[in-house]
C-alpha cells in the first residue's frame, strides 16, 4: 500500500514564493546552506542506511542545487527542518519506486484512454498536466497503479521543468459525483506539496458544474490554507487567459494536434498487469467494463486521427544501418569533464551535455519486481542484470531538444526512453539494459545518440510520425548532431576509467558509489572474520571458565571432607603415640 504522510504547513502570511532573478531562475544565496544539508545527508544517512534510498535520487541530490534548496525554502530557511523534509522525501521516493519504475511498466490503456497526461506549456512557459475527471473511477483494486502513474507523471514534469514549476488542470467537464474521489485528491495534494515543494505553480479547475459545489468546498479543505490562492476556476470563455488555444487539447476547444494518447513502446496490456497483481480474468473483465466507453471513445478518436494523417503514410522513418557506425570512435570532445556536442559546421554554441563521454559501462544491478505485483511468484522474483546509464542535458535555454538512441545491435538492448524531447535546461536519465544476460561479446556493440536542437513543440512534435520526420528534414540541412559511444562490461571489482561528468575529486558520481560499495563489502568481510575470531575466543574462554570452576568445586569439596574427618576424629577418639586411635569412652583395664 502506498503511504503518504500528512502535510503540516508552517508558512505564515500567505503564499511562499521562492526568490528568483530576472529570467526566472532561482538565486544561489543559500548555496552554503544547501551544501551543508547535502554533506550532512551523505554522511549521516547515505553512508549508514543506503538501503533506505535510491542511488538515482541521491545522485540527483548531489548534482542539483534546486533539489535541496526547494526544501530549504519550504522550511522558511530552517536548516534542520529542511534536512528532515529532504530525508523523508528521499525515503518516500524509494518506497514508491518513483525513480526506478520505467514508463512501459504501466498498462497501455492508461495512455490510450487519455485521462492523465502532460501536454503543451501555458502562456508563461510552464508545462501542464491534464486530469480528465469524468474518466476517473474509484476502484480499490487499481488504486495503487493509478497513484503510481500519477506520481510518475508529476516526477517526470518536475525533473523536466528543473525547478521552474508546472500547472495542473482538472478538466471537470462532464464529471459527476460518481467521478469524485476525495481519497485520490488528498493523495495528490499531500504528495505535490510535501514531496515536490514549489513544483505546482497554480491549479486550474475547468468547467466545474454548479452541482459539484459541495464537493468543491470539501476539496478546498485538503489544500493548505497558504496555497488556496493558486487555485483558479476557468471555463471555455476564459481558459485562453492561461493557455493559448494552439496549446490546448481538442477536448477543451484547442487546436493542438499532438497526440496525447500516444502509447510508449513496450507497455503491457491491462490483463498482463492484472495477472501480475494476482487478479483473476473475471476481475479484469469487471474493471475494464467500467472503462469500456472511454476506451471506445479513444479508439474512435485514434482511428479518425490516423485517417487524417494518411497522407503522410509514405514518409520514410529515419533509419541508420548498424554498419555505418565506425569501428573506432573518434573522440571529438574537449578534455573537459562533460562531452559538449557541437554542430558539424563548427558553430560555437553549445547544444547538449552527455554522460558518459565515450564509453557506456554496463554493471550488474539487482532488478526486483515492482512492489505493486502482489502475485507471489512475481513479487518475489529478483535478478541481476547488466545495466548502463546515459545522461543528456539540454543546454539551450530557448528551445527543447529532441533525441534518439540507436545501436549496432538493437535487438540485444532495452533502452528506456529510446527517444523523446528534453525541455530547456532539463536533463533525462536513459537506462540501457542487456536483454540476453548470457552473451559476453557485447563489448563490440556501439551506440549513437542523435540530437536535434531548436525544436518547435507546436509543429515538429505534433505526433510520433512528425517526430520521426523531423530527423529526416533536419539531416538534409546538417542540423542533426550525433555522438558515438562504445560499450564495456565492468565486473564488480573492476573500476574502468570514464572521465565524463567528474566531480572535483576526479571520480564520477556512479564511480564513487561503486567505490563506496566495494569499500563497505571489504569492511563487512573484515568484520565477519573478526566476528569469527571473537566467537572462537569466547568459546575457549567459556571452556576454561568451566574447567576452572570444576577444579575449584573439586578442591573445595576435598577441603570440606578433610575438615569433617578431622572433626569426627577429635570427638570420637584420641590419637596415640603409636598412631592408633583409642576411643575416648574406654578405660584401661587394670
Amino acid at each position: 500500500m502506498l503511504q503518504v504522510e500528512s502535510y503540516n504547513s508552517k508558512v505564515p502570511n500567505g503564499l511562499l514564493r521562492e526568490p528568483s532573478n530576472a529570467d526566472g531562475r532561482h538565486t544561489s544565496r543559500s548555496a552554503a546552506v544547501v551544501e551543508e544539508i547535502r554533506k550532512r545527508f551523505l554522511k549521516e544517512e547515505w553512508e549508514t542506511n543506503p538501503e533506505l534510498y535510491d542511488e538515482i535520487d541521491v545522485e540527483r541530490m548531489r548534482r542539483s542545487e534546486w533539489f535541496v534548496k526547494r526544501f530549504l525554502l519550504a522550511a522558511r530557511r530552517n536548516e534542520s527542518e529542511a534536512y528532515e523534509m529532504m530525508k523523508t522525501t528521499l525515503a518516500w521516493r524509494k518506497s514508491v519506486e518513483i525513480s526506478t519504475t520505467p514508463i512501459n511498466a504501466f498498462p497501455s490503456e492508461f495512455f490510450r484512454v487519455g485521462g492523465l497526461f502532460q501536454y503543451e506549456c501555458d502562456l508563461k512557459g510552464n508545462p501542464v498536466i491534464y486530469m480528465r475527471i469524468r474518466m476517473h473511477q474509484k476502484i480499490v483494486e487499481i488504486r495503487e497503479p493509478i497513484q503510481q502513474f500519477l506520481f510518475y507523471i508529476i516526477n517526470k514534469v518536475d525533473q523536466e521543468s528543473d525547478g521552474k514549476g508546472a500547472v495542473i488542470v482538472f478538466d471537470c467537464s462532464g464529471a459527476g459525483y460518481a467521478n469524485m474521489d476525495l481519497d485520490m485528491l488528498k493523495v495528490l495534494t499531500e504528495v505535490a506539496f510535501k514531496y515536490f515543494p514549489f513544483c505546482i505553480k497554480y491549479v486550474i479547475v475547468y468547467e466545474l458544474s454548479w452541482m459539484l459545489n459541495a464537493f468543491r468546498r470539501i476539496a478546498m479543505t485538503f489544500i493548505p490554507s497558504t496555497f488556496t490562492r493558486i487555485v483558479h476556476f476557468a471555463d471555455k470563455s476564459n481558459i485562453t487567459d492561461y493557455i493559448a488555444k494552439e496549446n490546448l487539447p481538442d477536448f477543451m476547444g484547442g487546436t493542438c494536434t499532438r497526440d496525447y494518447r500516444y502509447v510508449p513502446d513496450g507497455c503491457p496490456p491491462v490483463e498482463q498487469v492484472a495477472q501480475d497483481r494476482g487478479f483473476s480474468l473475471e476481475d479484469v473483465a469487471r474493471i475494464t467494463e467500467k472503462f469500456k466507453p472511454y476506451l471506445d471513445e479513444a479508439d474512435a478518436a485514434i482511428a479518425a486521427k490516423l485517417e487524417q494523417e494518411s497522407i503522410t503514410k509514405n514518409v520514410e522513418i529515419i533509419q541508420e544501418e548498424p554498419t555505418t557506425i565506425d569501428c573506432e570512435l573518434e573522440n571529438e570532445t574537449s578534455d573537459g569533464s562533460i562531452a559538449i556536442v557541437r554542430p558539424k559546421c563548427n558553430i560555437p554554441e553549445q547544444y547538449a551535455s552527455l554522460y558518459p563521454r565515450d564509453m557506456i559501462q554496463f554493471r550488474r544491478r539487482r532488478m526486483e519486481k515492482s512492489k505493486w505485483s502482489i502475485n507471489q511468484d512475481s513479487s518475489s522474483k529478483t535478478d541481476w542484470k547488466w545495466v548502463g546509464i546515459i545522461l543528456i542535458r539540454n543546454n539551450n535555454n530557448r528551445k527543447p531538444l529532441a533525441f534518439k538512441i540507436q545501436s549496432t545491435n538493437a535487438a540485444q538492448y532495452t533502452v528506456s526512453p529510446n527517444q523523446g524531447v528534453i525541455l530547456c535546461g532539463a536533463f533525462v536519465c536513459i537506462t540501457v539494459t542487456i536483454v540476453d544476460q548470457s552473451l559476453v561479446d557485447n563489448d563490440r556493440d556501439k551506440f549513437m545518440v542523435l540530437m536535434c536542437p531548436d525544436v518547435n513543440t507546436a509543429g515538429d512534435l505534433a505526433n510520433a510520425r512528425q517526430f520521426s520526420r523531423l530527423f529526416i528534414e533536419r539531416s538534409a540541412t546538417n542540423q542533426v548532431y550525433s555522438h558515438k559511444l562504445k560499450s564495456i562490461r565492468v565486473e564488480d571489482e573492476t573500476l574502468t576509467k570514464n572521465d565524463g561528468m567528474k566531480p572535483a575529486n576526479g571520480e564520477t558520481g556512479f564511480t564513487q558509489i561503486e567505490n563506496e560499495m566495494t569499500r563497505l563489502k571489504s569492511r563487512c568481510d573484515q568484520l565477519q572474520q573478526t566476528q569469527k575470531v571473537l566467537k572462537l575466543i569466547i568459546l575457549l574462554f567459556s571452556v576454561l571458565m568451566i574447567i576452572s570452576l570444576a577444579i575449584m568445586i573439586f578442591t573445595s569439596d576435598q577441603e570440606k571432607l578433610k575438615s569433617q574427618l578431622s572433626i569426627m576424629t577429635s570427638f570420637n577418639g584420641v590419637k596415640l603415640s603409636n598412631g592408633t586411635i583409642k576411643p575416648s569412652g574406654m578405660h584401661s583395664m587394670r
